[in-house]
């Protein structure tokens, strides 16, 4: 195989492998979601409710590229903890 076509080919399957998105963010309007930056993602809209859970996301929550490479809530130790029982979490006065 010429040196040319393999470079191309090697380029292209990189290129191919890389997210489409620079970075994950916080999104929703609980803060809830856990999205791409990128425009031509699926965004961050969601209903404007209030759940318990939500404070977890934001007290415990890691927003970041996902093994799938998608971004999602990293499941930590401490973010799993608090999700089996929020209502030992800080009440929320902000919202």
């Amino acid at each position: 195989m010429p040196r040319t076509l393999l470079f191309l080919l090697l380029t292209t399957l990189c290129v191919l492998s890389t997210p489409a998105f620079a970075t994950c963010v916080v999104g929703g309007c609980s803060g809830q979601l856990c999205v791409s930056d990128n425009p031509e993602g699926a965004g961050g809209i969601s209903t404007c409710e209030w759940r318990e859970e939500y404070g977890c996301y934001k007290a415990h929550g890691e927003c970041t590229e996902q093994p799938d490479g998608q971004c999602g809530w990293t499941q930590t130790p401490a973010l799993q903890s608090c999700l089996k029982d929020p209502s030992k979490l800080e009440k929320r006065s902000d919202r």
